[in-house]
C-alpha cells in the first residue's frame, strides 16, 4: 500500500487479479476478444463509443494507448456484457487499464485482449466495478450512501452544510471521480501515477475500500467556509480544492494518497453500509408499490 510499484509489477498484479498470466493472452481469450469486438462493431453501442473516443484526454492516454484499440476494447466489453453495454466514463477506466498494461511491457498485439479480459472481469465482481454502469447505477448509489453516512459520522457540520446547499453526497457522488474510480482525473486534476497507485491497492485488495478512503478524504478536506452550491459543486466534481495537476511532483501524489489511506474505513464497514442501503432501498420500493 505504501511506496512505489514498478510498471512491470503493476502489469503482473492487474493481470493476476483477472486470473490472467503475464505472458501472451491465451488462445481462447484472443478468440473471444476478436469475436466480441466484431459483435460490438455491429451492436447498439458503437455510435455512442465513437462519440466518446475522441474526447478521451490525451493526458490519460499517455502516448501509449491507441484510440483504435481503446474503441475495440469497449465494443468487445459491450458485447460480452450486454447487461452493462457501454456507459460514459467507461472509456476512462479502459484507458487506465490499457496504459498500465502497455507501460508494464505488454506488446500492442497483446494489450487489447488483456485489457478486455481485465475489464470484463472487474465488471463481474462485487466490490470492484460490478453495478457501477448497469441500469440505475445501483453500485454508485450504494457507494454514495456509504460515503454520505461516513461523512455524517466524521464531519457532521460539513455533511449538514452540503445537504443545506443541495450538494448532498448522494448527488455529488455521481461526480466522475466515483463512477470511474478516479480514472476521470488521471493526467488532469491528478497525475496518472497517483490514480494508478490507488488502482494498485484496489487490485491487490479486490475491493473498493481504497477508493472509499480516497473519496472520503476528498470530502473531508473541503474548505470549511460554508460556501454556496456554485462553489462547492466544482470542488466536488473537478477536485478544484485538491487539484495537483497532471504533472505534479511524485511527493505531492504520495502525500495525498497516504493521507487518504490512513482513514479508518474497513471493508466490513463498507459491506455493512451496502447491505443497509439495500434494505432501505427495498423498503422504499415496497412502499412505492403499495
Amino acid at each position: 500500500r505504501h511506496g512505489a510499484v514498478t510498471p512491470r509489477a503493476r502489469r503482473a498484479l492487474w493481470l493476476a487479479t483477472a486470473r490472467l498470466g503475464p505472458g501472451s493472452p491465451r488462445a481462447d481469450l484472443r478468440e473471444a476478444y476478436a469475436a466480441d469486438a466484431a459483435a460490438g462493431e455491429a451492436g447498439e453501442w458503437a455510435e455512442t463509443v465513437d462519440l466518446d473516443i475522441p474526447r478521451t484526454p490525451a493526458g490519460l492516454l499517455g502516448g501509449v494507448v491507441d484510440r483504435r484499440e481503446l474503441r475495440r476494447v469497449l465494443l468487445a466489453v459491450a458485447a460480452r456484457r450486454p447487461d452493462v453495454g457501454y456507459c460514459q466514463g467507461m472509456d476512462y477506466v479502459a484507458a487506465v487499464i490499457l496504459r498500465a498494461l502497455a507501460e508494464g511491457g505488454g506488446s500492442r498485439d497483446d494489450g487489447g485482449a488483456h485489457a478486455f479480459g481485465v475489464l470484463a472481469c472487474l465488471l463481474a465482481r462485487d466490490g470492484m466495478l460490478r453495478g457501477l454502469y448497469t441500469r440505475g447505477f445501483p453500485e454508485v448509489r450504494r457507494r454514495s450512501y456509504a460515503l454520505s453516512t461516513l461523512l455524517a459520522a466524521t464531519r457532521p457540520e460539513l455533511s449538514a452544510h452540503l445537504d443545506d446547499v443541495g450538494a448532498c453526497v448522494e448527488v455529488a457522488a455521481f461526480a466522475p471521480w466515483l463512477q470511474t474510480s478516479f480514472a476521470y482525473h488521471a493526467g488532469d486534476a491528478w497525475p496518472y501515477e497517483l490514480v494508478a497507485r490507488a488502482w494498485d491497492v484496489f487490485m491487490l485488495e479486490r475491493h473498493w475500500k481504497c477508493f472509499a478512503r480516497l473519496a472520503l478524504h476528498v470530502l473531508l478536506v473541503l474548505p470549511p467556509d460554508g460556501a454556496p452550491l456554485e462553489v462547492v459543486m466544482p470542488q466536488l466534481q473537478r477536485l478544484e480544492h485538491l487539484r495537483l495537476g497532471g504533472d505534479a511532483p511524485p511527493e505531492a501524489s504520495r502525500s495525498l494518497l497516504e493521507a487518504a489511506l490512513t482513514l479508518k474505513v474497513t471493508r466490513a464497514t463498507l459491506d455493512d453500509l451496502g447491505r443497509e442501503f439495500d434494505a432501505l432501498d427495498a423498503e422504499a420500493a415496497a412502499a412505492k408499490a403499495r
